[in-house]
């Protein structure tokens, strides 16, 4: 046990509360691109992106029950897209809604392995979300996409 002696010569720890500042997830025309909840974004964000683990849970079992990895980067479908998918494919699974965002579906496919690819437009504010495009080969069966959220019916 420690007497009023011993307290006063241990070292006085200075902890901030204060998170560490983001950093960029790439760089695209020698500029930063940084992963927020709604995508990618050029303009740094206030805080550290925190993925919602049961988002991604989500978003896992849907990439692991009705996708696969191709060769190329599939430019058919953003992760906006994609991340509807998984809502769709929730709310039937679960008969009810669920809202996941963007930049947890692209933390799911970035721990799956996935190539990723961030898609800019030329005519985007800078403010507006950048979408994202990966390696991700889709069922081809109508029942299998109806199955997996991708068409209503």
């Amino acid at each position: 046990m420690l007497n009023h002696q011993d307290e006063q010569a241990l070292p006085k720890l200075e902890l901030s509360l204060d998170p560490p500042e983001p950093r960029p997830f790439t760089m695209i025309d020698g500029r930063p691109l940084f992963l927020n909840v709604y995508g990618f974004t050029f303009e740094q964000p206030k805080k550290i992106f925190m993925p919602d683990i049961e988002n991604i849970e989500h978003c896992l079992k849907w990439l692991r029950g009705y996708c696969q990895p191709i060769e190329k980067i599939n430019k058919n479908q953003t992760s906006s897209k994609l991340k509807n998918a998984v809502e769709r494919w929730v709310k039937i699974k679960d008969q009810g809604f669920w809202s996941i965002s963007n930049g947890d579906f692209i933390t799911a496919a970035l721990f799956e392995g996935y190539k990723i690819k961030p898609v800019t437009h030329n005519n985007r504010r800078p403010s507006e979300p950048i979408n994202a495009v990966f390696n991700i080969g889709l069922p081809s069966k109508k029942a299998d996409k109806i199955a997996a959220g991708l068409v209503l019916y």
